[in-house]
């Protein structure tokens, strides 16, 4: 099995041998990644950014060496970049549907009122962003992607109460860094 996690990141020489065997992985699985995704979508762009997804991912881990079938790993690895994507692309889609609005629809706010929530709206966007990865990942799918805490638990492998858990700090975290501009 090739490492390419280490117990000590600091280490230079396990770094440079993480980059070398995650070189190698690339040269023996990009080609298959990309045909299988091609026979899944059509845009270009997107599957390369999708197979880049999974060997980052890869490089994330901190136990490669437990994986049994690393092939295996990195197609389902793939199929889940790409169901994530297309949900978000599903989201995206209903949030911009939903913010269509007639001309009869469109109400004037004071300047300092749409001041206000533009700052709020980077306050939030700032909140979400320094939370940690996972805790990230999990409260966007869950918050925007309306995805279930036991799905979540399954496509990451971890438990469902570690995801409530980890959705519970974000909206404390996030609860913190919103209190000026909310009356809760």
């Amino acid at each position: 099995m090739v490492n390419i996690g280490s117990a000590n990141t600091a280490d230079a020489t396990s770094d440079v041998n993480d980059r070398l065997a995650l070189a190698d992985l690339d040269q023996l699985y990009r080609r298959p990644l990309t045909q299988f995704l091609r026979r899944r979508m059509s845009d270009e762009g997107a599957i390369q950014d999708i197979v880049q997804d999974v060997f980052v991912r890869l490089l994330r881990m901190r136990d490669v060496h437990r994986i049994e079938n690393l092939r295996s790993y990195l197609f389902r690895a793939a199929m889940n970049v790409l169901h994530d994507r297309n949900r978000s692309e599903d989201t995206r889609r209903r949030m911009h549907r939903g913010l269509a609005l007639s001309q009869s629809d469109v109400v004037e706010f004071p300047v300092d009122r749409t001041l206000m929530g533009r700052e709020a709206v980077s306050a939030l966007t700032n909140a979400i962003g320094r939370l940690p990865e996972r805790t990230k990942t999990i409260f966007v799918l869950r918050a925007f992607e309306e995805i279930s805490a036991a799905e979540i638990a399954r496509q990451i492998g971890i438990s469902r109460r570690a995801v409530e858990k980890h959705h519970a700090k974000a909206l404390v975290l996030i609860k913190i860094a919103m209190k000026e501009y909310c009356d809760v």
